[in-house]
């Protein structure tokens, strides 16, 4: 898809969403790192990596920012639930 394509696909979906949803949109590299360590995989090959392999299996349908949102909820919450706490 052509840049001017992807731009102006983006100015639209900014357009219907409301002022306090205008927040860029990023893919949440380290949520995604912290998740995988919390679920035991080892990041530290350099060719076989799973965090390289899921982050372009994610973005390789340039995700709308409501799936951005999601996919980062998403992570948020199961850290919060594997990480260890203080009790």
């Amino acid at each position: 898809m052509p840049a001017s394509t992807n731009s102006a696909m983006l100015a639209s979906t900014e357009s219907a969403l409301p002022a306090n949803d205008l927040q860029p949109a990023y893919f949440p590299h380290e949520n995604v790192r912290r998740w995988l360590e919390l679920l035991g995989f080892d990041l530290s090959a350099p060719r076989v990596n799973i965090e390289k392999t899921l982050k372009r299996i994610l973005l390789a349908q340039a995700p709308t920012r409501e799936e951005l949102h999601t996919l980062n909820s998403l992570l948020h919450q199961t850290i919060r639930k594997l990480e260890p706490h203080d009790r």
